[in-house]
């Protein structure tokens, strides 16, 4: 992990704010994305980032990139991990269960972890905005590897879904 970059909250916004807005041409959606991640800037240079916890990251622990035999568990696709913030290791998981429509294993979730090791209550404050990060990051992510997975994954359905979203999302920031 001594290699492994940061994960950088701030390079993640600017870089989907870059890539999401070369990417749409209709001007309610630009002004969106541009109003939306100006917001949440604005709410992360609020946080008093030193006092949260931070730690060595898988980047992607959505439940996806975890496998269950017995009672191990194996992980895997560390594609993003890095030394980072707790409050957004898990607020992957939080989003991951948003978008799949299961948020009651969020609370399983944070109690299961709790077993292990215990939260601080500020890691838990920003995670909605870190869900929000997090969509902007893998949304920009897809527009970054369009080349490879085609139009069809980034379609007007698909940006649809992501402002219904990011509109749900702003309403609990």
């Amino acid at each position: 992990t001594k290699n492994r970059k940061s994960i950088d909250l701030y390079d993640m916004l600017n870089v989907s704010r870059e890539n999401i807005m070369s990417f749409l041409y209709k001007k309610d959606e630009l002004l969106f994305f541009q109003d939306f991640i100006n917001k949440l800037l604005i709410k992360l240079n609020k946080i008093p980032l030193t006092e949260l916890t931070h730690t060595h990251c898988h980047g992607d622990l959505h439940g996806g990139n975890v496998l269950k035999s017995n009672n191990d568990l194996c992980f895997f696709d560390f594609d993003f991990c890095g030394y980072g913030l707790l409050s957004y290791e898990l607020s992957v998981f939080k989003w991951a269960c948003i978008i799949g429509r299961r948020e009651d294993q969020w609370g399983e979730f944070i109690n299961g972890y709790e077993l292990i090791s215990k939260i601080k209550k500020i890691d838990l404050k920003y995670i909605i905005l870190f869900v929000a990060i997090r969509d902007l990051f893998i949304m920009s992510n897809y527009i970054e590897r369009v080349d490879i997975i085609g139009l069809e994954v980034i379609s007007e359905v698909y940006i649809q879904k992501r402002i219904q979203l990011l509109k749900y999302l702003e309403t609990m920031l």
